[in-house]
């Protein structure tokens, strides 16, 4: 089990932060992941044995959610950028902690792109860091944000992962942290992104790219679906 507790409980509310469509997994890591395809094993044979375990969960829940989907399964293999490298007619996105992983995959004829992170409600940043992932508008309202306990930063970084993952399959543009500003609505949920990033190509409108958050027990589960039609 993980520090969430109900792990089923916690795989509906994640499974709602996407439309229909969208299959998420999630295991707890200590629970064990089972097998994985020899090309992923030989993608991780020189990694420490925790990176090879955190690896082995995130790709079981993408493995469990493809194939409910009745997609096209195979090796999912890391690419130049650490990103998933899908089988041909998946999208997805995969995220892990050391304590819990998860993944969510879609058909690629239905959504062009998914952002899905997971973070650890606790984690912290000092300022060095804070002035690398966040405008100088974000840092001003962190304070705000954070009165009433929510991990603001963390909500915050986990956003702009989404933005990135859902983004780089497609226009291959690595995006720096201030390259993309992030509003939340704390009452809702949810969160809307803006792209600041002048060499992005044009294969999507990027001025509105609404996702939603989650706080667990432990973690902080952010989401983001890039659809071919309005949501």
């Amino acid at each position: 089990m993980s520090a969430d507790g109900d792990l089923a409980a916690v795989r509906q509310q994640v499974a709602a932060l996407f439309p229909s469509g969208v299959r998420c997994e999630l295991l707890a890591v200590r629970d064990g992941c089972g097998p994985m395809y020899a090309e992923e094993l030989r993608a991780v044979a020189s990694a420490v044995p925790s990176r090879r375990h955190e690896f082995a969960c995130g790709r079981a829940c993408a493995h469990r959610a493809i194939r409910a989907l009745g997609l096209g399964d195979g090796p999912i293999l890391p690419g130049r950028q650490r990103e998933p490298l899908w089988p041909a007619g998946v999208v997805g996105a995969i995220s892990h902690t050391s304590l819990l992983a998860g993944a969510a995959v879609a058909g690629a004829g239905d959504v062009l792109g998914i952002g899905l992170d997971i973070e650890r409600a606790g984690a912290a940043f000092d300022a060095g860091q804070r002035s690398l992932l966040f405008t100088p508008a974000e840092e001003g309202r962190l304070a705000e944000l954070s009165a009433d306990g929510l991990p603001a930063e963390v909500v915050l970084f986990g956003a702009k992962e989404c933005v990135h993952k859902a983004l780089f399959p497609l226009t291959g543009v690595r995006l720096d942290y201030r390259d993309v500003s992030v509003e939340l609505d704390v009452t809702a949920g949810r969160f809307v992104a803006a792209v600041h990033e002048r060499r992005r190509t044009d294969v999507l409108r990027l001025d509105a790219l609404a996702g939603r958050f989650l706080l667990t027990t432990a973690h902080v589960i952010t989401a983001l679906t890039l659809t071919r039609s309005p949501q």
